[in-house]
């Protein structure tokens, strides 16, 4: 090649780095604001009281925690949040209640996990995982990038 073809190649390869680094980064913007979003607390105006069910309260009472909301950790207010939002989502896929076996929150190498059995089931021999991982994958996209 000679050095006027091996320029323009040069310029032109360059400019596809920078069009990409420029999506790459608009793209970005966008996955930052959504986990700051996640993770920020709301103004004491913007303040959402929770009312828990009867099922969290009994969950927390078993656990040996408080059944007061806003007495607890906040990593124990998303744990118990998250419990009863996967357990309501495996009733509604499979139209039957289930009863909490266990919990443990996501960490850099598992997802969250979630162990239930069918109500008025043996949860020593029917006792399964549900595991959730939408927020490992938005993390991981931070990650890579």
């Amino acid at each position: 090649m000679d050095k006027k073809t091996l320029a323009s190649l040069s310029k032109f390869i360059l400019g596809i780095i920078l069009i990409g680094s420029v999506l790459v980064l608009s793209g970005c913007d966008s996955i930052i604001k959504e986990i700051g979003e996640a993770f920020s607390r709301p103004s004491e105006r913007e303040k959402v009281e929770i009312v828990l069910t009867e099922r969290q309260k009994q969950i927390l009472y078993d656990s040996g925690l408080s059944t007061d909301y806003d007495s607890l950790l906040q990593s124990q207010k998303s744990a118990i949040i998250a419990i009863e939002e996967m357990l309501q989502a495996v009733e509604k896929k499979y139209g039957m209640e289930f009863a909490y076996s266990g919990y443990t929150d996501a960490t850099p190498l598992e997802n969250e996990t979630l162990w239930a059995y069918p109500k008025g089931g043996d949860p020593s021999t029917d006792s399964f995982s549900v595991q959730r991982s939408e927020k490992m994958v938005k993390l991981s996209i931070l990650i890579i990038i």
